[in-house]
């Protein structure tokens, strides 16, 4: 009898792990000349790994490894090069959920005092979630190609209506509303915004 009790109780065990589904991300914060935070959502706790690399050839000679396991993930990748630019993937240590290739990228921020001209995007009032948000997203990416702004700040009323966590992932990280392409190669800053 408890033969039959353990099975079942050891499949389902197997089944809900390999049914991990990435729920948001990944997404690009704290960008420094040294190190960028790679933060991302899974359906169940895991542990998260990112890869990282200068070029996709030598993407998985690099790690950073956080081994609690959650739910929402932040990675800090340390110990990068000024103004330079890296790939990424990340993974749950076993399997990679998204990444390994041109999209998954960002370049650390130049020394502070370096002198460059700077481009910034700011943008403002758009997380309606609608064809007008993603109109607006399509219209940078044609316009920026593939020479985005070096800052990307976020005014305020990101998520309409409350700015509460459901409305986030509905109406900004939702794939449909075009920043999640953006947020894999981008990092945002939010700032204070009228509300």
């Amino acid at each position: 009898m408890k033969k039959f009790l353990i099975l079942p109780i050891l499949i389902s065990t197997l089944s809900s792990a390999s049914a991990q589904e990435l729920l948001r991300g990944p997404y690009l914060q704290f960008p420094t000349d040294h190190s960028m935070k790679v933060m991302w959502r899974t359906d169940v706790p895991t542990s998260g790994r990112v890869y990282y690399g200068t070029s996709l050839d030598n993407l998985m000679d690099s790690n950073v490894e956080v081994t609690d396991e959650v739910t929402d993930h932040t990675v800090q990748i340390t110990g990068l090069e000024p103004y330079t630019e890296y790939y990424y993937a990340i993974s749950d240590g076993s399997n990679v959920l998204s990444g390994g290739d041109a999209l998954h990228r960002f370049r650390t921020w130049p020394t502070i005092g370096t002198d460059m001209p700077v481009s910034i995007w700011a943008i403002g009032d758009f997380g309606k979630g609608n064809t007008k948000q993603a109109s607006v997203m399509q219209a940078y990416e044609d316009y920026a190609d593939d020479d985005l702004s070096n800052v990307w700040l976020w005014l305020g009323d990101n998520a309409y209506d409350e700015g509460l966590d459901e409305e986030y992932q509905a109406k900004v990280f939702d794939p449909q509303w075009g920043m999640t392409d953006l947020m894999k190669r981008m990092p945002f800053l939010a700032t204070p915004g009228n509300h």
